[in-house]
This record gives C-alpha cells, structure tokens and sequence, in this order.
C-alpha cells in the first residue's frame, strides 16, 4: 500500500522552464487539510498557490527561493507521522536552476554545450546564452575559445558612480517572451496614420464605457479582420507556419504593477459594448491582483496602446507564438496604427493592406457614429437597422455573466 502521495509542480504556462518558489507556508511534519495552501510559487504570468487536494503530513522537497523545473515533485504527503520519521527512502530532490552565476541558457544552447563539453563557466558572465552565441562567437576552427569580458562590462566594473540592480524574475520571463520572433532579426514594421479632426470629441460621443479610449474601436475592427487575415493570427515555429482557429486578442496594459497582456477570448464574435466591458473588467481585475491564468494566456494577437502616454510612434515587439502585434499612437488630428509583423510568415505589403483595410474600417465610424456596431444580443440588428424598423432603439441590459448588452424590444418581448 502507497502511504505516500507526491505532489509535482503544475506547468501552468507552457512557455515557462522554470518557476520560482515563493514561499512555504508548512513545517515539515506539520498536519495538512484538503484546500490547505501548501504553497506559493511565481510563473511568468501571476503567482499562483497551489491547494491540497488531500490530507496528510508534510515534507517539502523545495524552499522559498528555489527555482524548479515544472512537472518536478515539490511536496511529498505521508498519510501518518511514524510514515514520515521513520520512511529512511531517499528523496529524490527536484532539479533546481543554477542562478548563482545569474546565467539562462536556451535547450539548444545546452545540447550544444554537451555536444562539445565546454565548461559552463565558460558563460558566466552572460545573462542568456543561445545555439547562435556559441556557434558565431565563442567556437573556432580548434574548438572552443576563452570569453573574456567586454569592454563595457569591464567599464561597469571600474566605474564607481554606476548602481547596479537585479531585475526581477518576472522581467526575465518577460524579456525571454520577448525574445524568441526578435531574435529571428527577421521583423519589420508598416505603419499607417489616421487624420481625425477632434478626435477626443469623436470618442467621448460614441463610446459607451470607456470614454477617450480608441483601443475598444480597434480591438473589436481588428479581431473581425483577422479572421480575413490568418496569417496575421498565427506563428512560425520549426520552419512551419502554424494557424490559430480562433481569435483571442491581447492588450499590453502597464499601470505600476509590470506589462501585462490580458486576453479578450473570441473577440471576433463579441459585440462592441461588450468588448468595451471586457476591457474595463480585465484592467480592474490588474489593478486589484485578481487575474486569473486565463486571463493572462492563450492570446494570437496583441495591441498595445500608447495613445494615453501621448505616444506618437513606436516599435511594439512581437510576443511568442504570435506573427505580430499593433501598436497605437497618438498626435492631436491622428491616431498612428504602427504593425510589427514576423517577415518568415507574412510580407510587408500584406502587411500593409491589413492596416489599409483597419484604417478604412475606423474611417467609416469616425463618419458616421456607432450605430452600425451596437447590435441586438438576441438577434444580432443593429440599431441603425432597428431605429428603420421600429424607432424604438436599444435596450441597455446587464446580462448573466454581469457585463453590459444591448436588446431590441422585440427580443425583450419574447417575439
């Protein structure tokens, strides 16, 4: 009989490789109940506590601190006290990451080092080592060649008035989410600019929730483009290009507390209003640390809006598993719509006809007003289709889920 149950660290991000370890709440040997917090651990997307699902008595593998390969035990549970004093078998330890040196190498980076046997401290004084690093610049004819510092490095060193800080590890996840399309040196950037007179006095009349905000406007035009444009809503991994079935858009929003990309789900399928909502509930669920790993994953598209920061133009970077990602700036007549795009999945001139077709999109409400997006939840008219019809207009509704939409009198009815 199994007195024992092993608990593994959950990979809750597939991109992670590592996890950090923030606290242990137990002691070992302390009794533990089901929906107990036995403990708490940083991904590259939010802290999560992980809860017993079992009662028992606790031995931790792990300490606060540790990082640890996901899918490793962490936390062994023995159904008696006398199981776990007396148990003489031995522990295996998870595999923890060296961060002494403060060193990241990527999987090919390492198979390379095993490959060739060169040392590891070889790299200590890198902060991430790839495949290409060793191949272009530390391998000659004869095999490996020293590392010396570099001249910057050496000048940091000798130079008393420069502060040093270590970022934090979920900068290092960011930076390492960031890399993967950079590092191919294959994005470009198109960009196309929008001239609006009173931009802001455009906005504050048509929008329903969120006023001086363009980003609801190109979020829900952008997502319904997309599935026009599906090489825009894919990535390029393994030399193949692989295409997303749905679209689950991303907004960058930094407000004190780190860059963030949370995920509207289905975009493409959701009226205007209840983007506009979305939005609102996921920056406000930013705010107060109540994100969810849904809320912060599965996303094939991403926007970023600087038009808050008076951002006039700027050069978004791609995240990983996506082929591009549009950024938004500002000028007093304009709004800037800026698309850095992967060159190995999609052309600059395809590019370029999605933000044609973007801005003609928005050019069209800027023209007109919103009653062409503002739609019957039940049956789908629009209210420009319905005022025809009826002249009644919209009913403004709070649905089940809590968030804002609209219905026609008839669906209200019951017709």
């Amino acid at each position: 009989m199994n007195n024992t149950i092993d608990i593994k660290l959950p990979k809750d991000n597939v991109n992670d490789e590592f996890v950090r370890i923030l606290s242990c709440p137990f002691n070992d040997g302390d009794e533990v109940k089901q929906n107990d917090i036995l403990i708490e651990y940083e991904t590259s997307k939010a802290d999560v506590e992980y809860a017993s699902e079992n009662i028992g008595y606790i031995k931790y593998l792990c300490k606060s601190g540790d990082e640890i390969k996901p899918g490793e035990t962490i936390i062994r549970l023995f159904q008696n006290i006398d199981d776990l004093k007396q148990s003489s078998m031995k522990v295996e330890k998870p595999t923890k990451i060296n961060t002494s040196s403060k060193t990241r190498f990527s999987k090919k980076a390492e198979k390379l080092i095993n490959e060739k046997k060169i040392p590891y401290t070889q790299f200590q004084n890198f902060s991430f080592v790839t495949s290409k690093d060793i191949s272009s610049n530390l391998l000659d004819n004869n095999g490996f060649k020293d590392y010396d510092k570099s001249d910057q490095e050496k000048l940091n060193t000798e130079n008393k008035d420069i502060f040093t800080e270590e970022i934090s590890n979920t900068k290092k996840r960011e930076i390492d989410n960031l890399r993967g399309v950079q590092s191919s040196n294959l994005t470009s950037v198109v960009a196309k600019s929008i001239h609006i007179e009173n931009l802001n006095n455009w906005i504050n009349t048509n929008s329903t929730a969120l006023p001086q905000s363009v980003l609801p406007l190109i979020v829900f035009e952008s997502s319904r483009l997309l599935k026009k444009y599906k090489y825009l809503n894919s990535y390029f991994s393994e030399d193949k290009i692989h295409f997303y079935q749905y679209v689950n858009i991303g907004f960058a929003i930094d407000l004190e507390k780190g860059l963030k990309s949370l995920t509207i789900y289905n975009a493409d399928k959701k009226t205007y209003p209840r983007v506009e909502t979305e939005i609102i509930n996921l920056s406000e669920k930013y705010l107060e640390d109540e994100l969810t790993k849904e809320d912060l994953t599965n996303s094939t598209f991403t926007i970023s809006d600087l038009t808050s920061e008076r951002s006039t133009f700027f050069i978004p970077l791609i995240n990983k598993n996506q082929s591009a990602i549009l950024g938004i700036g500002k000028t007093e007549n304009q709004i800037n719509l800026i698309l850095s795009f992967d060159h190995r999945v999609v052309t600059g001139k395809y590019s370029q006809k999605f933000l044609n077709d973007l801005a003609e999109r928005i050019e069209v409400y800027i023209k007109s007003d919103l009653k062409e997006i503002i739609i019957c939840s039940k049956c789908l008219i629009s209210l420009r289709e319905e005022s025809k019809l009826s002249g009644k207009g919209l009913i403004r509704i709070i649905n089940s889920d809590g968030k804002i939409d609209f219905i026609c009198i008839n669906c209200l009815l019951g017709n």
